[in-house]
């Protein structure tokens, strides 16, 4: 077997079995796995031959056909390791330029730009959502660091609006979607009638975008919440103030069940909280109505059941 099959071959192990073949060759396993493959691909070349610890090494490469968005950039969120940014980002960026194929590199980049603080770690991101428009996790990780990394103490609105500008429509992910719900909501004050107005907006047309996602039931759930939190006459605009409350509880009564007719994961979650509120309001009436849903229900779990298949 060639050096670069190798080389392959010891990629596609994973960090465990890595580290434990560090370890047996009396290496170093702490590291990437990028790092991990290095070292027992420079350890076997010195035993080979005592100068080959010297020569360049080449950059570890990937097997194309088998990159994803998704599956490239997931296991760099699930790290706890602590990167440092360094000196040499823009050599990694000019490196992956000409090897886009390259997992480890990536997972590498997505670590050194999760860990860094805005605006700094901001080429970094670019790098990462324009190579890989549709990834909800990078364009998550990017509107995170935006929200929470700032090193001028705080967010940047114009910023955070015109990133989700550029994302929300490109990738109609419901994690995505909801981040932007919730932001809406942190700039919005939900006691006056334009506020309210503002977020209903932001609510129907999130649900319209993702609604039907298997992972909106969290989406759902804040937007029911907000409904019922809410004071009753910035909710039933068009009523009475004393039909308000009355008519507050149509309108949550309507998005619950609308939730619930989505094949989604948390449909059950959905379903207990929609329960929950009916028998609050009257349990007479909530035994009605669940009894009248629950054919219904089950049309949307045995959709559930197909979806996950």
């Amino acid at each position: 077997m060639g050096g670069g099959e190798t080389k392959n071959a010891l990629s596609r192990l994973t960090v465990a079995v890595l580290r434990k073949r560090c370890e047996e060759a009396g290496l170093d396993a702490s590291g990437l796995k990028a790092d991990l493959v290095e070292r027992l691909f420079a350890n076997a070349d010195q035993e080979a031959s005592p100068d080959a610890a010297n020569e360049p090494k080449d950059a570890p490469e990937g097997e194309e056909d088998d990159v994803t968005e998704e599956t490239v950039l997931a296991d760099a969120g699930e790290s706890a390791q602590v990167i440092s940014a360094s000196g040499d980002d823009d050599a990694l960026v000019a490196h992956l330029r000409d090897n886009p194929a390259d997992s480890a590199g990536w997972e590498h980049l997505a670590r050194l730009a999760q860990q860094g603080s805005i605006p700094a770690v901001r080429p970094l991101f670019e790098e990462l959502v324009q190579s890989f428009p549709r990834s909800s996790l990078a364009w998550c990780w990017y509107v995170d660091a935006e929200l929470t990394r700032n090193s001028d103490g705080a967010p940047d609105d114009e910023a955070i609006r015109e990133l989700f500008g550029r994302c929300l429509i490109p990738c109609p992910s419901a994690l995505l979607w909801r981040k932007y719900a919730s932001y809406m909501a942190s700039t919005n004050d939900t006691t006056t009638a334009e506020g309210v107005e503002t977020m209903k907006s932001v609510y129907e047309y999130s649900v319209d975008m993702v609604g039907e996602d298997a992972d909106a039931g969290e989406l759902w759930l804040d937007y029911c919440q907000f409904l019922r939190n809410t004071e009753a006459t910035l909710i039933a605009t068009d009523v009475a103030a004393e039909q308000a409350p009355s008519a507050r509880d149509m309108v949550v009564r309507r998005t619950y069940q609308r939730a619930l007719s989505v094949p989604m994961h948390k449909l059950d979650v959905v379903y207990k909280a929609y329960e929950t509120f009916e028998q609050e309001k009257n349990k007479t009436l909530a035994r009605a109505l669940l009894q009248e849903l629950a054919p219904k229900l089950l049309l949307t779990r045995t959709a559930l059941g197909k979806r996950k298949k």
